[in-house]
């Protein structure tokens, strides 16, 4: 089933699925069926509309495969979002302490939140294509936000991605995500994962850098100059970006930055 010229159609192999071969024959041969495409070659067939069929064989249709409509529209979807491969490797590779043992999270909370990052940046991106339009209408920046919801949810059911479920809260979330900030879809449950010590004075020091906006300071930017730093102050460098980052999110730091950072998206 694919839309051919925006027409919903089937193929001759897709009716045998749901009738007689002598009966498809006979609605072909007396013309019953309209003829979209008569296709040519092994990968080009032919295609016959939909809404043509009778409707004993559309209710079959629906009965063996669902309603057309609602099928090609979840695949056009699936075709929207492409699963974020760096996402499913933080999370492959993601620990945290359960009970003084660092492990790995469960196989199918790996997935969920692949497809939570996956779904999120595709809403990222509806979220600029709809803001670089010239709608200037009022209200309709407000409106944007619940169509991102819609269309989350929309993507709810053929992906299983567990994000918010109100315009707040994705709003909230959406705000705080970007690139290799995954662990912000980490939910508290799964423990810390955040070993890092940072003692106070060091501390102060990352979320001014954090907050700084001239010059505004990525989150590798402010691990090389907190390093750069940390001999002649007595401070142990950090080891890793990643571990800084999760620093960074961690429930207790980041109100500290998090209001000089973002703002209306």
């Amino acid at each position: 089933m694919e839309y051919f010229d925006n027409i919903l159609c089937v193929t001759y192999k897709e009716l045998l699925d749901i009738m007689p071969k002598g009966t498809l024959n006979s609605q072909l041969s007396r013309e019953k069926l309209d003829v979209v495409s008569r296709g040519g070659g092994e990968n080009n067939p032919a295609l016959y509309a939909y809404s043509s069929l009778p409707e004993k064989y559309k209710k079959r249709w629906v009965e063996r495969h669902g309603e057309p409509e609602k099928q090609m529209r979840q695949e056009m979807i699936r075709n929207i979002v492409k699963k974020d491969e760096k996402a499913e490797n933080f999370f492959e590779d993601y620990r945290y302490d359960k009970n003084g043992e660092m492990v790995a999270l469960p196989e199918d909370v790996k997935k969920e939140y692949t497809w939570n990052a996956s779904v999120l940046n595709a809403l990222m991106e509806e979220f600029k294509r709809l803001s670089s339009s010239n709608n200037k209408l009022t209200g309709f920046r407000r409106n944007l936000w619940e169509l991102l919801l819609v269309t989350s949810e929309e993507w709810r059911p053929v992906y299983g991605h567990s994000l918010p479920g109100s315009v707040g809260r994705l709003k909230a979330l959406i705000n705080k995500f970007r690139p290799d900030n995954y662990g912000v879809l980490v939910s508290g449950k799964y423990g810390n994962s955040n070993t890092l010590k940072i003692e106070e004075d060091g501390g102060r020091y990352l979320v001014a850098l954090k907050r700084s906006r001239v010059p505004v300071y990525t989150d590798l930017e402010i691990f090389e100059e907190y390093n750069r730093v940390a001999p002649e102050r007595g401070w142990k460098p950090l080891k890793c970006p990643r571990s800084l980052r999760e620093w960074l999110n961690s429930p207790r730091v980041e109100p500290l930055w998090y209001d000089a950072v973002y703002g209306e998206m």
